[in-house]
């Protein structure tokens, strides 16, 4: 294979002519895919894989995949094969085609775990039938989609929970929220990328690569493991939104109303407002705690009292 400069995609001709991509496992479920979609008349579909894992290679065999639907569908290896097929097609494979494709959705089938779409074919076609007429309904791919935490080390698992990457004018930062200082009412901390490194510079775990290959180091840093993580917290930018409608990409430092340590109750308020703002008037007392209510619940809108 030295030499080639050019990759595609398996199937090409179907492939360039098709505007519905499925993404199968190995050349025997591309085949009969297709061959099934002929059989049922579904002329704009096409059945694709690659048979290579290389990145860069992938990417430019998804270069013909550009401005056309692509459907993932993996194959179902399970906790026995270590999620093979899952991991391959969602996090190697929809990342890649994410970029080029018009629409990547996943083709989610009913298999059981070490079934492929093959098996579908043979045993339950109508069913393959009903899925793919329900096409729209199928998930959208992004890069949580599929996730085995079990797979990820505890200690990383832990510094997600608190810490995430976040892109904070004029730098990339990584924000950690402030769960611990009962002195410090800062809803999170800000620090620079080099210097959180050198905070866990002391900080490794066993390597999970070593296991079955000696080329890789018996340890990794932590905050190294953690930062190239597809799955750590992300975010764009930081706002503070009280709608709560903020995109997930979005880092909301509303967190609602929290009331601090040692509040006392508020009868002495209650009964002010009752005696002497509203005069003893009970329908003017109910009326004032609705709008009150509203005040905090709907924290984005202004409101303005009638005369």
């Amino acid at each position: 294979m030295q030499g080639v400069t050019n990759w595609f995609p398996y199937n090409l001709p179907k492939v360039l002519t098709a505007k519905n991509i499925i993404i199968a496992e190995g050349e025997k479920d591309c085949d009969n895919l297709q061959r099934w979609l002929g059989k049922n008349g579904l002329d704009s579909w096409a059945a694709t894989t690659f048979i290579i894992t290389d990145k860069k290679r992938i990417g430019k065999c998804c270069q013909h995949l550009k401005n056309k639907n692509v459907f993932l569908c993996a194959d179902i290896d399970g906790s026995e094969k270590n999620y093979k097929g899952e991991t391959y097609m969602y996090q190697t494979v929809g990342p890649i085609v994410s970029k080029v494709a018009k629409s990547t959705k996943v083709l989610e089938l009913q298999l059981d775990p070490g079934e492929d779409v093959s098996d579908l074919i043979e045993n339950n076609p109508d069913q393959l039938l009903t899925d793919i007429n329900n096409i729209d309904n199928m998930p959208d791919w992004h890069l949580n989609y599929f996730i085995d935490e079990s797979e990820v080390p505890k200690e990383v698992l832990d510094i997600n929970k608190r810490q995430a990457v976040v892109r904070a004018a004029p730098k990339t930062a990584v924000l950690c929220e402030n769960e611990t200082s009962d002195n410090d009412d800062r809803p999170f901390l800000l620090y620079d990328i080099p210097g959180t490194r050198e905070f866990f510079r002391n900080k490794c775990i066993p390597n999970p690569r070593a296991e079955n290959d000696r080329r890789h180091k018996p340890s990794i840093n932590l905050f190294d493991y953690w930062l190239a993580w597809p799955h750590r917290r992300t975010y764009d930018k930081i706002v503070f939104d009280p709608s709560g409608k903020n995109a997930p990409s979005v880092y909301n430092t509303w967190q609602g109303f929290i009331p601090s340590k040692g509040a006392k109750k508020c009868k002495l308020i209650l009964k002010h407002i009752r005696e002497v703002a509203v005069n003893g008037n009970e329908k003017h007392f109910d009326w004032l705690m609705d709008w009150f209510g509203i005040l905090f619940k709907i924290l984005q809108q202004s409101h303005v009292v009638p005369q």
